[in-house]
């Protein structure tokens, strides 16, 4: 993660190597304004980061490439770590090392594998020293996700356009309480869902639309009935 905070410190599961947290987010709000030709749905949203993460732990080494030492979901290549560091490292001669500490719930609506691929972008840029900007991190990042700018943005924000497009902003409230009823929704799922409002109106002013919506939650849950809950 980016912003205003620092990137790495020192590893503690990896010796003489480096750890960057990857938070997790919630969104204080998500509408569907508009869908663009290339399937991508237009959102108006509020990001806003918990200090709740995964951690991601880099070491460098002569062998060149990259080499997953612990790989939680099994995912190999098609890992959005993976991806992320191929995205900056398959032109050069860097080696890297990485070990993935999950503690985010994978599918939970909490941005985890995002998280996890902007804070590689973001701490292989630091450790390698390859000098690319945030804008540029952000451009590379949304063509592994959309959720993946805003993960580099690094501040909790406004966001339109696919969610690339921030106003920084300090929302109310300093605790969230956060249920994980271990269960993997997929998102396209639910934004494909014929049920779900995908044309709201414009904001005029993103702090008064602060109110959680429950619609998507209302659609995912018959999806899941061994996780019964009442919206």
């Amino acid at each position: 993660m980016a912003g205003h905070h620092q990137v790495t410190q020192p590893s503690t599961l990896l010796e003489g190597g480096v750890q960057a947290a990857a938070p997790a987010k919630i969104n204080r709000f998500l509408h569907i304004v508009g869908r663009r030709a290339d399937g991508y749905h237009l959102l108006e949203t509020g990001f806003q980061f918990v200090q709740w993460c995964d951690w991601i732990h880099f070491r460098p080494t002569e062998i060149p490439g990259i080499h997953l030492l612990h790989d939680p979901l099994e995912l190999g290549e098609q890992n959005l770590v993976f991806q992320a560091a191929a995205q900056v490292l398959d032109q050069t001669s860097h080696g890297v090392e990485i070990l993935i500490e999950k503690h985010l719930p994978s599918g939970g609506g909490l941005g985890g594998g995002s998280s996890d691929a902007a804070t590689t972008l973001v701490a292989l840029n630091d450790i390698f020293h390859l000098g690319q900007s945030n804008e540029a991190l952000q451009a590379i990042g949304l063509r592994l996700g959309a959720d993946i700018p805003v993960f580099i943005f690094g501040s909790s924000c406004f966001a339109k356009g696919v969610g690339e497009k921030f106003t920084e902003v300090h929302w109310p409230g300093t605790q969230v309480l956060i249920a994980d009823p271990q269960i993997h929704v997929s998102t396209q799922g639910i934004f494909q869902h014929p049920k779900l409002t995908k044309r709201y109106p414009l904001l005029q002013n993103p702090r008064l639309a602060v109110g959680y919506n429950t619609q998507r939650l209302r659609i995912t849950c018959p999806r899941h009935p061994s996780r019964p809950l009442t919206v």
